[in-house]
């Protein structure tokens, strides 16, 4: 994903603001609990205010939408913002983008 774009999801997200919350959206890049959930992430929402945690995991979602996008970045942007599952299994890249794993399935017992 090229620099270029996360720092432009950033910048419109949170404004570069770590602690930024809105109905839901947490941190830099402003992600879902659910969706970070869905790229792995197995912390509380809260943990989404630390900046590299929020990078990790909206990166990798973003990552998805530049995928299904072919690299076009505004057209990635747009995705990273409404959702691209429907858009990754009509191109068959559910696997490649995380969102055909079903996480649930690959938890290790406590």
């Amino acid at each position: 994903v090229p620099v270029d774009l996360v720092r432009y999801v950033v910048n419109r997200e949170s404004t570069f603001n770590p602690k930024a919350y809105n109905h839901g959206h947490w941190g830099l890049m402003q992600i879902k609990h659910a969706t970070a959930r869905g790229m792995g992430y197995d912390g509380p929402a809260t943990g989404l205010f630390d900046a590299e945690t929020n990078l990790k995991y909206a990166v990798k979602y973003l990552r998805g939408a530049w995928l299904v996008s072919g690299g076009n970045a505004k057209r990635a942007d747009t995705l990273y913002q409404t959702g691209y599952y429907y858009d990754a299994k009509r191109k068959g890249l559910l696997e490649e983008t995380g969102l055909g794993v079903d996480r649930r399935r690959h938890r290790l017992p406590p």
